[in-house]
């Protein structure tokens, strides 16, 4: 994963981490695990994080592939 464009991707939206935390169902500690790579994104995680930040699909597999 690459954590350095995931977060200049939710920086640049203007999206709290916490925000994002609860729009996935995770906890802020949860979301925290998975942005520094200790865990993994689940697919519809990822999906999810597409739509909020209109990632396309050359961007979803940069950061996640």
């Amino acid at each position: 994963m690459n954590r350095e464009l995931l977060v200049r991707k939710i920086d640049a939206a203007g999206i709290k981490y916490y925000k994002m935390a609860a729009e996935l169902g995770l906890s802020r500690t949860g979301f925290a695990l998975k942005l520094r790579g200790e865990n993994d994104f689940k697919m519809g995680e990822i999906t999810k994080i597409c739509s909020i930040l209109k990632l396309n699909a050359a961007e979803r597999d940069e950061i996640f592939f």
